[in-house]
């Protein structure tokens, strides 16, 4: 909502808060794939695109199969191709 909305600044505060929150919950030898998937999102919506694209991949390889996370694989897959152009 903060991001619709133009509050950049308390959306990445938000956001933060929601890694740091993510990380907590996560089982370190067997992460849950819909957790990586959200803190796939959240690293995305802050720009880290690497570290989300990373996230989603873990997920579908642990058995996620929604596509928009295979969307946003593929998305940021051909922003990272973009940007060593």
């Amino acid at each position: 909502m903060r991001l619709a909305a133009g509050k950049t600044e308390e959306a990445k505060s938000d956001l933060e808060a929601a890694l740091l929150e993510l990380d907590r919950r996560m089982n370190a030898t067997s992460p849950d794939p819909s957790l990586l998937a959200d803190r796939g999102m959240a690293r995305e919506l802050l720009g880290k695109k690497e570290e989300a694209r990373k996230d989603y991949e873990q997920a579908r390889d642990k058995g996620l199969t929604d596509e928009w996370v295979r969307d946003r694989i593929r998305l940021l897959k051909g922003t990272e191709d973009a940007d060593k152009d």
